[in-house]
């Protein structure tokens, strides 16, 4: 009995000293914690999916700040802080646990801050409307007012609020007010122009915004003004960052020697972006004010690959803000970050699960790719859903030129752009072998067609069976019909006179040729189509929503279409419309199964050539859709331009009223 109870009282001891050595790990581990936030990073869906902790909450610094807007953190480490409502820069030294402030008989409304490789300190103040250098002891050196160059804008505004500098000391300056670009002086404060301007899409969303707002919504809301770059920031190389609060295509930017942005844009690029910055790998954090995910850590391509943290109001869990204002990064990894509305800085570190991550990009951006690979492969081991494993893998495996490797870790991510340059490769290598035999078979072909050698070996070697069987299908009802397919492309009103007139195509036929037209284009966007320009990779098929997206639209049109020519008094039936619609798509009809099976051997770079027949196809069916609205109906040029307008509007009306019957019937 005694054994019995010295082994449970072993294994109880046992258990608890693991569990404390789990409990005292600073590094989060590789599996999901109880946190007061949320990590997510890309799928393989290509959404946002949770993750593992990436970064871990240790800290809250708050030495009195009232309402603090901007951080920056140097090269030894020394935090600087925007102090707004103190009208001061407090300096922290968090290694020595030392703090001093500077410029509170100076400053009134500080907002962005920053240091060069010299200490010097530069401060936009917003409500002096200057900013302000001052030296290590925080004694003024010079200021920075509005530039009197021409160039610069008799009317523009000057009221710097975020600032920056390289290290050859020219300043980059983000002004309220002023959408012609960043603010770019030299360190004597001579204006050398707008850097990196930001510019307008304009969308026809956009323009139907504005057809029903007044002038003053007009510039508050669908303004056909840029947006004003929010913050920036310069890394070590002097390349410049910008973010945009409130742009909806491109808010986060990277810009190359000439202010270009050299970033495509990203998924999860966020609308309400605060402040950016970058470490010295190159590594990209940016905060903004978003529900879910606040803090983001991008690769140096701006691909995202954590998110991490929440926006809720009056929180005091770490990790939970209220009102984001900057982002910095220390030596170390370590991110801190500005709550402008409970006027304190979180401070994150990373876990084992992110340090692992950026060390696997690490080795792989210095050509390390062995040791790449393994950090990769036990990325994968923990979290399988990492899309940015798969697209390094197969990176590395393509420059080890195991090409079917690569393809295959490219199309696990998604990852087209790099599928492209591998399939590219592979189909150079096959050429390179087959050419030959390639080449044999064209020769053959033409030959046998400028011989005629079709017929005779069709006459010679076909058995009679078979040259029966192909003459009454010739003879047959249902080929002369389809024959209008190949006659419609040429002869667009005849046909349509031959539908309406003499009736030679039956509903029925129409029928089967609508159903083939759906089910043609279902099986070219979810299988026939390359892979690269396939509209859907996920291999998910709502088979009902495909069947109604192909379908309705045709059976709305007719009815819309329909309902409107008797109003106009057109001449054509619901059958003739019917009819002549289907056979309308004629050239889709036909030439689309055949595009879709090219695009398996075409790349990226040749993707103009898919892209224009596709259009070419939809063009040419839409205008014999035209052309048979026209001849169906008899209508004039004029009539038929409001036809198609009516048609559209009774189409949109249709589809309302659908809406309002099926959420009544919800109810």
């Amino acid at each position: 009995m005694k054994k019995i109870q010295l082994l449970i009282l072993i294994l109880l001891s046992s258990i608890l000293i693991v569990s404390l050595t789990q409990s005292k790990k600073v590094d989060a581990s590789w599996n999901f914690q109880q946190t007061p936030y949320s990590t997510w990073i890309e799928g393989l869906d290509g959404t946002l999916v949770t993750s593992s902790t990436a970064y871990e909450g240790v800290n809250v610094l708050n030495p009195g700040f009232k309402e603090p807007l901007d951080i920056f953190i140097d090269e030894n480490d020394i935090v600087y802080v925007a102090d707004k409502g103190n009208s001061r820069i407090y300096i922290y030294d968090h290694l020595n646990k030392t703090s001093r402030t500077i410029g509170e008989d100076i400053l009134s409304e500080p907002s962005g801050v920053c240091v060069n490789k010299s200490g010097d300190i530069y401060v936009a103040d917003k409500k002096n409307k200057s900013v302000y250098k001052f030296d290590t002891l925080g004694n003024l050196i010079t200021k920075y007012d509005r530039p009197t160059e021409y160039l610069y804008g008799e009317d523009t505004a000057y009221i710097p609020t975020k600032v920056a500098v390289d290290s050859a000391d020219n300043i980059y300056i983000t002004c309220q007010g002023n959408a012609n670009g960043i603010v770019q002086l030299n360190k004597n404060g001579e204006f050398l122009g707008y850097f990196g301007p930001n510019r307008v899409t304009v969308t026809f969303d956009l323009l139907f915004k504005r057809a029903f707002m007044t002038k003053e919504d007009k510039e508050i809301y669908a303004s056909l003004s840029p947006k004003v770059t929010t913050n920036i920031c310069v890394d070590d190389r002097n390349t410049v960052y910008s973010v945009i609060n409130g742009e909806g295509n491109i808010s986060l930017k990277k810009f190359n020697v000439n202010g270009t942005n050299i970033l495509s844009g990203n998924t999860f690029y966020s609308q309400t972006y605060m402040d950016i910055c970058v470490d010295d790998n190159g590594f990209i954090y940016a905060v903004d004010q978003s529900p879910s995910g606040v803090i983001s850590v991008l690769d140096r391509e701006g691909n995202l690959l954590f998110k991490f943290g929440d926006t809720k109001t009056g929180s005091m869990s770490i990790g939970q803000f209220d009102k984001t204002s900057g982002i910095a990064v220390d030596s170390k990894g370590n991110i801190w970050v500005t709550d402008s509305s409970t006027n304190n800085i979180q401070i994150f570190i990373r876990t084992e699960f992110a340090t692992t991550v950026l060390n696997a990009l690490l080795n792989y951006n210095e050509g390390e790719y062995e040791r790449a690979v393994e950090l990769y492969n036990l990325i994968l081991e923990s979290n399988s859903n990492f899309v940015q494993a798969y697209i390094g893998l197969g990176k590395i495996a393509q420059r080890n030129q195991e090409y079917n490797d690569a393809i295959n870790y490219f199309k696990i991510s998604k990852y087209r752009s790099g599928y492209s340059e591998v399939f590219w490769e592979l189909r150079d290598n096959w050429l390179g072998k087959n050419l030959l035999w390639l080449m044999l078979v064209i020769v053959v072909l033409l030959v046998l067609k400028v011989f005629h050698l079709y017929s005779k070996f069709y006459n010679w070697a076909m058995p009679k069976k078979i040259k029966d069987f192909f003459t009454r299908l010739k003879e047959s009802t249902l080929f002369k019909e389809l024959k209008y397919l190949t006659h419609i492309l040429r002869h667009p009103f005849d046909t349509f006179y031959d539908i309406k007139f003499q009736q030679r195509i039956r509903r029925r036929t129409a029928l089967g040729l609508f159903i083939f037209f759906i089910i043609m284009n279902i099986l070219c966007d979810n299988l026939l189509t390359g892979y690269l320009f396939r509209p859907n990779i996920s291999g998910d098929i709502n088979l009902a929503f495909e069947i109604l997206k192909w379908g309705l639209i045709i059976i709305v049109f007719v009815i819309a279409n329909y309902l409107i020519s008797t109003l106009q008094n057109g001449e054509g039936f619901l059958r003739d419309i019917f009819i002549g619609t289907i056979f309308s798509f004629a050239p889709l009809i036909l030439f689309r199964i055949p595009l879709s099976l090219i695009s398996n051997t075409l790349t990226y770079n040749e993707s103009f050539i898919y892209y224009l027949l596709e259009s070419l196809l939809w063009a040419w069916s839409i205008f014999n859709c035209l052309m048979m609205l026209k001849d169906i109906h008899n209508l004039k040029v004029g009539q038929l331009i409001l036809n198609i307008f009516l048609t559209a509007l009774a189409m949109i009306v249709i589809v309302l009223v659908y809406l309002m019957v099926y959420i009544l019937s919800m109810q």
